[in-house]
């Protein structure tokens, strides 16, 4: 005999709703966000709308309710007060600290969301895998030297809060690789991949990171390379830039700014063949602060060659994953 009651609504698929109508909201609020006067008409304020959007938006990707195309590089105007509420609100969840990929720029009061596709994070991490294997070859070589014990000592970091001048606020980064000892405050080496859109960014980003940490961090790579959309409509073209400290004295006071070592190198050509001139090379001093490095005497400087085939063949791994979302 059937049941006279009707069954129970499942929470699930009401809560399923639920997202895909703030998905919805959240696509039509951020289209009018880009043209909000200094108050929305219900007499809320645009930071305090973002903020809200924001959270909508991290809350859609953590229960995949994202809607494709994904956009890689979401800027919100977020002043101070509500980015700290937002990031304070947002440590207790373990895929804000996990998964999240974001910028806060101080001095502009921009925060970025970003998004990585599955390409992108296997890049980072085969990039990341070929630099802990150089710095572990370099231990094996000399395990009971200085600088062999120096390499071995050497870790991955996560988000970087740099200060910025007022000294007050802090930026927060999360780059893609960030490498560096363990007693140091700030890594030495930090890794950017970067498309088109985030592309824009890397010398603000070289700024941000070089500057604000006082040159502590002592060298930034942005990777340029666009991986494939749905239809595969693609450039093979992939290139780097590098950013080094500069320290200039003016008036009696000294300052720190991102120069460009090296820009635009192109280690693939559009073709797809590796340009075997191209190489990216570190120093094992970059990996730590020149105060760091004092601690480990006599330390014995190193070069450490990342080869443009090593750069092409980390690339070729992940473009087996240009088309995966998840």
């Amino acid at each position: 005999m059937e049941s006279q009651h009707p069954e129970p609504a499942d929470n699930n698929d009401g809560h399923l709703r639920n997202f895909d109508e703030a998905c919805r909201q959240l696509a039509a609020a951020m289209i009018r966000l880009c043209d909000m006067p200094k108050t929305t008409p219900d007499g809320l304020e645009p930071e305090f709308a973002a903020s809200r959007l924001v959270s909508l938006e991290i809350e859609a990707r953590k229960h995949g309710q994202v809607a494709f195309p994904i956009q890689p590089w979401q800027v919100f105007h977020l002043g101070h007060i509500y980015f700290r509420s937002l990031d304070i609100h947002l440590q207790a969840d373990d895929h804000w600290t996990d998964e999240v990929r974001c910028d806060y720029f101080e001095s502009s009061q921009q925060f970025v969301l970003r998004w990585n596709s599955k390409a992108h994070e296997v890049l980072r991490t085969e990039l990341r895998s070929s630099l802990h294997a150089h710095l572990r070859s370099l231990h094996g070589h000399w395990p009971d030297t200085a600088a062999g014990r120096f390499a071995q000592e050497i870790r991955y970091c996560g988000y970087v809060a740099v200060k910025s001048i007022s000294d007050i606020f802090s930026n927060r980064h999360d780059p893609d690789i960030a490498l560096g000892h363990p007693s140091a405050r700030y890594p030495g080496v930090i890794i950017e991949v970067a498309g088109s859109e985030k592309g824009k960014a890397l010398e603000q980003l070289a700024n941000e990171y070089l500057c604000h940490s006082g040159g502590q961090i002592r060298v930034m790579v942005g990777i340029m390379t666009e991986f494939a959309d749905e239809k595969g409509n693609k450039s093979k073209k992939a290139t780097f830039s590098v950013w080094k400290p500069q320290s200039t004295t003016q008036d009696g006071k000294q300052s720190v700014h991102a120069a460009c070592t090296a820009s635009e190198v192109m280690f693939r050509n559009e073709d797809g063949v590796p340009n075997l001139d191209a190489e990216l090379r570190f120093s094992l001093s970059d990996f730590a602060a020149p105060a760091v490095i004092k601690r480990f005497d006599p330390f014995v400087d190193h070069t450490i060659p990342i080869t443009a085939a090593e750069l092409c063949a980390c690339l070729k791994k992940a473009e087996k994953f240009e088309t995966t979302t998840d």
